[in-house]
């Protein structure tokens, strides 16, 4: 690894020696979907030291913030069996600057709309592990969206995988009359 770091290193840069120079003559290769479970494990492990800093890293995000690792969850009642008729209907939702709607159902579909009148466009939402986890049907989307259990029945954040695709909010609006 050092023998080619020095190697890429003593290269004169060019505007047009990326591939040819630097990825067709390397011996190293790299698998990103590899890549990206070693870094969410890492990942991981740095969220359980709350509060410790890192050099390069400054502070790590707080353990009640939305990027805390799922919760251990033993015995009792599954998961699955709970969830669906608090997730199940109509949730606001906000990615970036795009605000729309999910719709969950209580037997895994879920679609979202830009409005209540527009398309909805399917998928399908499950439980992994302590992770509630949705992905749409639409060609070219490949995004996992992700909420870290036991769900909050008014408001959740979450991330959408794989890493670098951001984060979401939704929140289930009041249904009570005043």
């Amino acid at each position: 690894m050092r023998q080619e770091f020095r190697r890429v290193n003593d290269l004169p840069r060019t505007a047009g020696n990326l591939r040819s120079d630097y990825q067709c003559k390397s011996p190293l290769k790299m698998d990103r979907e590899m890549m990206l479970r070693d870094l969410r494990e890492k990942m991981l492990s740095y969220w359980g030291q709350k509060g410790q800093s890192f050099p390069n890293l400054n502070t790590l995000p707080p353990m009640t913030g939305p990027f805390k690792p799922p919760p251990s969850v033993s015995g009792g009642t599954t998961t699955l069996n709970t969830i669906h008729r608090p997730l199940a209907g109509r949730w606001a939702i906000g990615i970036g600057d795009w605000h729309g709607f999910f719709f969950f159902d209580a037997n895994g579909g879920v679609s979202w709309a830009e409005s209540d009148y527009s398309r909805k466009h399917a998928g399908r939402w499950s439980v992994s592990g302590s992770r509630l986890e949705w992905k749409f049907r639409d060609p070219g989307d490949f995004r996992t969206f992700t909420i870290s259990l036991p769900l909050n029945t008014t408001e959740a954040s979450g991330t959408i995988l794989p890493a670098g695709q951001g984060w979401f909010t939704m929140r289930k609006p009041d249904t009570g009359c005043a």
